[in-house]
């Protein structure tokens, strides 16, 4: 293919996908309101949950933490003296 002609492919191609990207997508994902987020059931079960953001692993890191604060004893021996501290 001359180097021309990709050129124009490209160019026939960005201006196809522009309107399709930006008018036709976001249009048809509208009118199809909460059924646009609708996923199979026997499908769910077949990909893996993931996170993109990591909420499961900062929520499991918070419990954790939650736990070992718990765990700590907050006896005498773990306060500090009063006179201790700087005022």
């Amino acid at each position: 293919m001359p180097h021309s002609t990709r050129r124009r492919v490209g160019v026939a191609v960005a201006v196809d996908a522009t309107p399709v990207l930006c008018r036709l997508v976001p249009a048809v994902m509208t009118l199809l309101g909460r059924s646009n987020w609708w996923f199979a059931r026997w499908l769910d079960r077949i990909v893996s949950n993931f996170s993109i953001e990591g909420d499961e692993w900062f929520r499991a890191r918070d419990e954790a933490a939650r736990g070992e604060r718990a765990e700590q004893p907050t006896g005498p021996a773990q306060r500090v003296p009063d006179d201790t501290v700087p005022t």
